[in-house]
């Protein structure tokens, strides 16, 4: 992406049926925000930077035509799994209200 300041930066988990279209929308519509869409599935995140989407909308390879540059990233599997390995421990549990 250029070195253009953005007033927000926007983080989206999923490039699906909801994470996906959601995301090029406010791209698409606010093009002050950075807009990055991460996903574990590396081959979604390539078909979104093409004219064969991973999945089908009215009107959405416009939007997403609009939208573009939008930072998108696959992630890799271990970074997925990483919350799991290493759960965030609440120091409050043990405590009452």
């Amino acid at each position: 992406m250029s070195d253009k300041k953005f007033s927000k930066n926007i983080l989206c988990i999923g490039a699906g049926y909801v994470g996906g279209p959601t995301m090029a929308m406010i791209a698409a519509k606010c093009p002050q925000y950075k807009v990055t869409v991460a996903d574990i599935n590396a081959e979604r995140i390539s078909a979104w930077q093409t004219e064969n989407l991973p999945i089908y909308e009215p009107g959405l390879l416009e939007v997403v035509k609009k939208a573009l540059p939008v930072e998108l990233a696959a992630v890799d599997a271990a970074a997925h799994e990483a919350p799991r390995q290493h759960p965030v421990e609440d120091d409050d549990a043990d405590h009452e209200a």
